[in-house]
């Protein structure tokens, strides 16, 4: 999605989707904020009639699977109530997933596989992440005050690719790498290099 928001950025994206906004959906809140379902369901239809309204935003739901479960909890069926919506021209919504979660919780249900296309980005390994990593850590540094030597990036992008084995590249090192700078902070660490 980053890269995408980039090709926008410099023109390089498709027609349909120049000058439009990616409004990532912070659906965390949004669950915890509604407590029974009509609340929920009333706030998720207003976000997407506004966002339909406007025409130029693409709406981007990080973790799926995750969102339909939660909101499952409380009786909302999420694909029924987007799929007006999706099916829509004046709206268009990128949703993520991993490759595990898709198959086990989207494949298995064939009306909301037929409501996204599937994009399969390539293999993103080690060094294919670690421009992200690069650029999640400066920013971080900025905020943080915790700083990283780039061997050290190097080397947290391996290991991720190496030993964590739920998710995908780059998500895996960009999550190490925030709870390196989390540890780094509690233990009062300004620089951290390759060890």
């Amino acid at each position: 999605v980053l890269r995408l928001i980039k090709k926008m950025k410099v023109g390089k994206a498709f027609f349909a989707i120049e000058n439009k906004s990616v409004v990532e959906v912070d659906w965390k809140s949004l669950v915890a904020e509604r407590h029974n379902k009509q609340e929920l369901e009333s706030e998720l239809l207003k976000l997407l009639k506004s966002a339909e309204s406007v025409g130029n935003i693409i709406i981007y739901i990080a973790n799926l699977p995750a969102f339909i479960a939660s909101v499952k909890s409380l009786g909302v069926n999420l694909t029924s109530l987007f799929e007006d919506f999706l099916k829509s021209r004046s709206l268009q919504v990128i949703a993520h997933s991993t490759k595990v979660d898709f198959h086990y919780f989207i494949e298995t249900n064939s009306s909301l596989l037929q409501l996204f296309e599937r994009i399969i980005p390539d293999e993103a390994g080690s060094d294919a992440s670690l421009s992200v990593v690069v650029e999640r850590a400066r920013r971080m540094e900025r905020e943080a005050g915790v700083f990283f030597s780039y061997p050290a990036l190097i080397s947290i992008t391996e290991l991720a690719e190496r030993y964590i084995t739920y998710g995908e590249m780059p998500s895996k090192a960009t999550d190490l790498l925030i709870e390196i700078n989390s540890w780094a902070r509690e233990k009062s660490i300004s620089v951290l290099n390759k060890r």
